[in-house]
């Protein structure tokens, strides 16, 4: 499927049906769509291809129980009966009778109509951009520094992803900052990565625009790690490491952040190999034109596929701890809930915060309904666990050289 101006094309099967039929199963849908369920709504397309225009109408409660329709008859055509081959919907006219004529030709969904009373409340829906509509909110924890602590020049955290919530698209980010972000993604199948990117000061989605003196330089890279330029959401340095990380297992992640002479700041990450049990350097960046340490400390958690943006995801982010100059730990105990456009416009509901088992998590995606008001604050007990203040500082640095 391809998005063509705000008409969308379907070749095959689509996310958009798909949807339709999530939003459907078991009852478990928003609550916007439950109030246009439960008051009698007809969903009604208007579908059109290189042959034909025709309408299609599908009846959203079955009239004489009163019940999601979940099954195809001759006069009652449901959602569930459109998943798949999209072929099935084209060789079927809008009262559900069979047409002389099996289209090929792509077919666009040109309107979707929502009448009778359940328009009266209120409707979210995507309004304006589909590709973000589709990939869903992505959620943040933004982490306020101690106000005893001085500048920040270390970030260690951990995440765990429960079995189940590692689709593909899916990217678990640990170690944020004003400049780049550290975690870990789900890629293919057969692939998985840890990903360490910095942005580069000069704001373009061209990598090749960047002047020579806002150019993110590599100062060195770990075993194993690829580095290149990135680029779409603006552009910069990225390292990643291919590596099968697991479901329901605990990963670690640290970050440095410290000037350099001549307006530099040097960024370094590391990932904890449990297969070794040690410490091993993802990649070190120089960052031009700043002078700063560790700054905007977050975690966050997106899906960057948008056929995948239908499927549920959650994570824990545990053992938060920052590093200062005045060679001081600090434990992270408050977290507040932030997330972006797609959430904060109501195109999507499907995104939420909380704490279990006093430890933070994030779950977004999937058509869920219990919604987390965005700047809610969070806090949890100091932690226990003492790994971030046993770090061998020298050990790290020699990994740098």
């Amino acid at each position: 499927m391809r998005v063509l101006g705000e008409k969308i094309i379907i070749k095959s099967t689509s996310y958009f049906l798909l949807f339709i039929k999530e939003i459907l199963k078991n009852n478990k849908v928003q609550p916007d769509v439950q109030n246009i369920l439960t008051r009698g709504a007809i969903l009604e397309l208007n579908l059109i291809n290189e042959e034909e225009s025709y309408k299609l109408k599908i009846p959203l409660l079955d009239n004489n129980t009163g019940k999601i329709v979940t099954t195809f008859t001759k006069n009652n055509v449901s959602p569930e009966a459109l998943i798949g081959d999209l072929l099935l919907v084209s060789h079927f006219n809008y009262k559900g009778e069979k047409a002389n004529k099996r289209s090929e030709a792509a077919i666009v969904i040109d309107q979707l109509m929502i009448g009778r009373d359940a328009t009266t409340g209120n409707l979210y829906y995507i309004k304006d951009d589909a590709y973000w509509g589709r990939r869903g909110p992505s959620v943040h924890l933004n982490y306020p520094i101690p106000e005893s602590a001085s500048d920040i020049a270390w970030l260690h955290s951990e995440i765990t992803v429960p079995e189940g919530n590692d689709f593909i698209g899916s990217y678990f980010m640990a170690n944020g900052f004003k400049e780049g972000y550290f975690g870990m993604q789900v890629n293919l199948e057969t692939e998985r990565r840890f990903l360490f990117s910095v942005w580069s000061p000069y704001k373009t989605n061209n990598p090749k625009d960047i002047p020579k003196d806002q150019q993110i330089i590599l100062l060195k890279k770990g075993k194993d790690v690829i580095a290149g330029e990135f680029w779409y959401e603006e552009s910069g340095e990225q390292s990643y490491r291919k590596y099968l990380w697991k479901a329901d297992t605990t990963y670690k992640f640290l970050l440095k952040g410290v000037p350099f002479i001549n307006n530099f700041t040097d960024y370094t990450a590391f990932v904890f190999a449990l297969e070794k049990e040690k410490w091993e350097l993802m990649a070190s960046f120089r960052y031009p034109k700043t002078i700063t340490y560790l700054k905007n400390l977050h975690s966050f958690l997106e899906n960057f596929q948008p056929d995948m943006g239908n499927k549920v995801r959650k994570s824990f982010y545990t053992n938060q701890w920052v590093y200062d100059t005045k060679n001081t730990w600090y434990s992270i105990t408050d977290a507040k809930f932030r997330a972006d456009a797609t959430a904060r416009k109501n195109v999507r509901l499907d995104y939420s915060e909380g704490i279990e088992n006093n430890k933070y998590y994030l779950k977004n995606y999937g058509f869920f309904s219990n919604t987390t008001a965005i700047n809610s604050v969070f806090k949890i007990e100091t932690t226990k666990k003492k790994e971030a203040l046993n770090l061998d500082f020298h050990l790290l640095e020699g990994l740098i050289e």
